[in-house]
């Protein structure tokens, strides 16, 4: 009788040392996850940048006129919007209810360079 019980012992002492490891693997994992999003967080809720250039359409053949810093500031901010995107799930992409906004531009041979910052706003 003793050797039908004994296997059984041994079952049970491997499931919960089996159970055990896995546990200790998932409060491992979710303490790496957690501290993934906090840095996820922290970095979103400062101001994140993303620069473009737009060339003057003074050198094309033939020559076009267009507003070349709008053209520059519409890139840049299209690129901000897609970092945004790509790094902060559960923020907002929209650049018109972004927070502490900043826009520099400035004038290069051949065109103007953009670069914008700006913090997004949280949605949940």
């Amino acid at each position: 009788m003793e050797a039908d019980w004994k296997p059984d012992v041994i079952f049970r002492e491997r499931s919960m040392k089996s159970l055990r490891a896995a546990s200790v693997t998932l409060v491992l994992i979710l303490a790496a996850a957690s501290g993934t999003v906090e840095a996820q967080a922290s970095a979103c809720g400062r101001s994140i940048s993303a620069s473009a250039r737009a060339p003057n359409g003074a050198n094309l053949v033939p020559p076009q006129y267009y507003d070349t810093q709008k053209l520059a500031r519409s890139r840049a901010s299209k690129a901000w919007q897609k970092a945004i995107s790509a790094r902060c799930k559960g923020y907002s992409t929209s650049w018109l209810i972004a927070r502490a906004k900043k826009v520099d531009c400035e004038g290069y041979a051949g065109g103007v360079s953009c670069q914008v910052s700006a913090r997004p706003r949280k949605i949940w």
